[in-house]
């Protein structure tokens, strides 16, 4: 009876030690500059400076780069822009 006990403890005790462990391997954190964007069951939640709980089977995640991004565009004379107030860009 007493080995049976043990058993039974020693079971529990890997059930809530593999819970703990899902628990940290989902829990997904962010760098700065970047959203983590989470659909699925519980709607959509973004997070933009810590880190939330990403449940593989319920959830999909995307991750969002907010940093400012500068584009060079090179159209001179000829091959210039016009726009709608017919300014040349």
């Amino acid at each position: 009876m007493e080995n049976l006990i043990y058993i039974v403890v020693g079971i529990f005790a890997l059930i809530i030690i593999g819970l703990i462990v899902a628990a940290i391997s989902w829990y997904k954190k962010i760098p700065q500059g970047q959203a983590l964007i989470r659909t699925g069951s519980g709607g959509t939640k973004v997070v933009f400076d810590k880190g939330m709980m990403v449940v593989p089977v319920l959830h999909m995640v995307e991750q969002m780069d907010l940093s400012v991004k500068t584009i060079e565009i090179a159209r001179l004379k000829k091959d210039g822009l016009i726009c709608k107030d017919n300014m040349r860009a």
